[in-house]
């Protein structure tokens, strides 16, 4: 069956630019690759961080058992606790 289908040869002509866009994608796969990485490298880091700095605090500055997470303004100023 292949006898009866003719065959020639392809030719391809390769820009020299070809090269730089195949250097730009592969510069361009590395950095995304590698902010990838750092981003979720960091995000562990700082999830172990956080978890074993709860466990090591004291009970007074624990978070979760604070009254208040934030201080506003109006709780510097308010001079009536004095």
């Amino acid at each position: 069956m292949m006898n009866f289908v003719p065959m020639t040869a392809g030719f391809a002509y390769l820009d020299p630019a070809v090269t730089s866009y195949l250097v730009s994608i592969g510069v361009g796969v590395a950095v995304t690759a590698g902010t990838a990485i750092g981003i979720w490298r960091s995000r562990i880091k700082r999830a172990l961080k956080r978890k074993s700095a709860e466990e090591t605090a004291p009970a007074a500055v624990r978070p979760a058992e604070r009254e208040k997470d934030e201080v506003t303004a109006a709780d510097l100023l308010d001079d009536s606790e004095e």
